[in-house]
């Protein structure tokens, strides 16, 4: 077989691929060294994207920590607590209205303390 000797822009399928290549360039530095930014208040486009202030607020310090009773706390707190208020058992009676309406009888709670 011959050798094909029309070189690397002998085909027109290489020339049109070359000649499509150039005009998409030409287009893009032409577009590209035309756009001007714009100036001024440019709110509501990417370019005057503003960092929310929002989430800024001072740090906390103990003072603005208010427990009301300290002793429910701790016991709230504590390992005890945690694994009982983990079981379904334990759950599953603080779903129930029966028992929170029998909690709430002011006679039964002095039953209990008695």
């Amino acid at each position: 077989m011959a050798e094909d000797s029309r070189g690397l822009l002998g085909s027109s399928k290489a020339k049109m691929f070359f000649g499509v290549t150039l005009l998409v360039g030409i287009l893009v530095g032409y577009f590209a060294a035309g756009y001007i930014p714009p100036e001024g208040d440019v709110a509501g486009t990417i370019g005057g994207v503003k960092k929310a202030e929002k989430y800024r607020a001072e740090q906390m310090t103990d003072a603005d920590v208010i427990l009301q009773d300290p002793e429910i706390q701790k016991i709230i707190q504590s390992d005890e607590f945690q694994k009982l208020i983990t079981k379904k058992d334990f759950q599953n009676l603080m779903a129930n209205k029966e028992f929170a309406n029998l909690m709430a009888n002011k006679e039964f709670a002095n039953l209990i303390i008695q």
